[in-house]
């Protein structure tokens, strides 16, 4: 794809797989939500999640996002990640609004945000890459 191209799907509201490093040095992937804007990938997750604890102990990480149906299509990226404990509320609403209507994502956000348990990762790829079938 082009960088055009790339662009244009990573503004879908797909959802990514993100892996991460177990201490044990095992790969821990999981389902998120993302958001790709000027060049970094901003994921929501829980502040006491397994992907947490592995980012703290080891900050790379891989992140793919892909079609589920024909024509098949994905980007795929590895980079350090830094996780941002400020400013949480603005990144998860615009994230959540990539999946959600305005109002469900107001809804959304507000519940989840009352337990302080969200935080920001944020992953500047070093090497980003993609595939589209005919």
């Amino acid at each position: 794809m082009s960088r055009a191209e790339i662009d244009e799907f990573l503004r879908r509201p797909l959802v990514a797989v993100l892996t991460t490093v177990r201490p044990d040095g095992t790969l821990h992937s999981t389902p998120v939500w993302f958001e790709y804007e000027a060049g970094k990938f901003y994921f929501w997750i829980g502040s006491n999640s397994v992907k947490v604890g592995n980012i703290r102990g080891h900050t790379e990480a891989s992140v793919c996002i892909a079609t589920h149906a024909e024509p098949y299509q994905y980007v795929s990226a590895y980079g350090s990640c830094v996780i941002r404990e400020g400013d949480v509320a603005r990144r998860c609403l615009s994230i959540c609004r990539r999946y959600y209507t305005e109002e469900a994502a107001q809804a959304f956000v507000k519940e989840d945000l009352r337990s302080g348990d969200s935080l920001i990762l944020a992953m500047e790829p070093r090497r980003l890459t993609s595939e589209q079938s005919a």
